[in-house]
């Protein structure tokens, strides 16, 4: 992955937070999806994660880099570059959303099995990148369950929220 160019605590906890956002934001469309599964087709549900996804990357690269400029007052072309390629892997948070629909779309899963299983392997994948980084914070586990749980608490909270709302 683009890790490798993160190498600064204040970039680290950047990347996290956009992960952590991003993984929160599409575990919410596909809630949303899964809401209204009666009236959704497969096509549909591509649509509105593949939307999704691509506004909130390019208005992710937009206040990276705008952020940039205002405090840097310039932007120079190897720049964009880096932050270009820093921010390609929002993208794969919308990974399992898409494989689980392309089941859908071949009919090896009903459309409501698709968004289901993606919700869960979203809520898998949240809880992975909260374990993987705390890794580093506390080397008691006990502390780290207690943390994750807090944590998908108000994740549930969240997303109920934007749910029911």
């Amino acid at each position: 992955m683009i890790i490798k160019k993160l190498n600064k605590p204040a970039m680290t906890r950047e990347y996290l937070k956009e992960r952590i956002y991003w993984s929160i934001t599409l575990l919410a469309v596909d809630l949303g999806i899964y809401a209204h599964i009666d009236n959704t087709t497969v096509g549909q549900a591509f649509w509105i994660i593949i939307t999704t996804v691509l506004w909130l990357w390019l208005a992710s690269l937009f206040a990276e880099l705008l952020s940039y400029k205002v405090f840097n007052e310039s932007l120079c072309e190897g720049k964009r570059k880096e932050e270009f390629h820093n921010s390609l892997w929002v993208l794969s948070s919308s990974a399992m959303s898409l494989f689980m629909l392309w089941l859908a779309f071949f009919s090896i899963i009903t459309l409501k099995s698709a968004v289901l299983w993606a919700i869960i392997a979203n809520v898998i994948q949240l809880v992975w990148i909260i374990l993987f980084w705390n890794k580093w914070k506390s080397t008691n586990i006990f502390v780290n369950v207690i943390i994750i749980f807090i944590q998908l608490l108000f994740l549930w909270l969240i997303v109920s929220l934007k749910l029911w709302h």
